[in-house]
């Protein structure tokens, strides 16, 4: 009975420290975002992490200009 507790509470434990990760980088992210106009492309890997757990799309405005691919 003792052990089953100590595994409960280790595992939830495991859990908030998972969770208290994902908020910091989070809010890491949001914090190198731009306070002006969000860009389309996002201004690191730990802002476009942020942006996909947040769940933000940013749709192109008409100042964006079409990306040239090469060889077409």
């Amino acid at each position: 009975m003792l052990t089953a507790l100590i595994a409960i509470v280790f595992a939830v434990a495991a859990l908030t420290a998972i969770a208290a990760i994902i908020f910091a980088v989070v809010v890491i992210g949001i914090r190198n975002e731009p306070h002006a106009e969000l860009r389309r492309d996002a201004p690191g890997p730990i802002a476009a992490i942020s942006r996909r757990v947040l769940g933000v799309y940013v749709a192109a405005t008409a100042n964006d200009q079409p990306r040239e691919i090469e060889g077409r």
